[in-house]
């Protein structure tokens, strides 16, 4: 019968109670305040039914990650002067923190993100750092800032050796934080965003660069519509 038919016939219970009493025409049962209320929910709820859910189009976003150097980092400079084949590679790891907060999705939180043995003279491979799993009204984009890049850089030949060799750079760049002394190799904004199209939808793009390093952070915020369930 489910919840609102057992409403209704909670309604119609009630309505008797406030009716003429068969046995006594002339007699009528008074209801309390409360009662009346009660068959008023009752009543709003029994006119109530349920219909299925109206689908809606929407949007999910999937931020990527890349890391390259920048054009005048210092370890293109050193490139240039050794062999092409012994190109500067890194072992990063990023950390972001993305915000997102729509009616339907919501996440807040700090990401890593690792790049192994990545060159630094042309743009790593994107790398999926974060994706909606669940279709939702338009919000606007996720905020992305990135908070800290770790790791070394060297050539990769030495790249893996234990212990690390002197051509081995260790890196630890930090954005900027209220209260704390600026980092010597800071962390900082490098672009705002730009768009951009791929196959799936519209792409907005950034950079964070490392202001003693010279390296870079690409971000990607893709976004693709879908079709869900309201």
């Amino acid at each position: 019968m489910g919840i609102v038919g057992a409403i209704r016939d909670l309604l119609v219970s009630a309505a008797q109670l406030m009716s003429t009493n068969p046995f006594q025409p002339h007699v009528r049962i008074r209801v309390g305040l409360g009662g009346r209320m009660l068959c008023l929910v009752a009543l709003l709820l029994a006119g109530t039914t349920a219909s299925p859910a109206a689908p809606f189009r929407g949007v999910m976003h999937e931020i990527t990650a890349s890391v390259r150097a920048d054009a005048d980092s210092p370890f293109l400079r050193q490139d240039q002067s050794r062999d092409q084949s012994q190109d500067q590679t890194a072992t990063l790891t990023a950390v972001l923190r993305i915000s997102f907060h729509a009616l339907e999705s919501r996440f807040y939180g700090k990401v890593p993100v690792r790049f192994e043995n990545a060159s630094l003279r042309t743009a790593s491979p994107e790398q999926t750092v974060w994706a909606e799993t669940k279709c939702h009204h338009e919000r606007g984009l996720p905020k992305v800032t990135v908070l800290s890049v770790d790791g070394s850089v060297g050539t990769a030949d030495n790249a893996k050796a234990t212990p690390a060799p002197a051509a081995i750079t260790m890196i630890s760049a930090r954005a900027r934080e209220l209260g704390r002394h600026l980092p010597l190799d800071e962390v900082a904004a490098a672009s705002a965003l730009q768009g951009d199209e791929d196959a799936n939808g519209s792409v907005m793009r950034f950079r964070a660069r490392t202001t003693q390093s010279r390296l870079i952070v690409e971000i990607a915020i893709h976004t693709r519509a879908c079709v869900a369930a309201e």
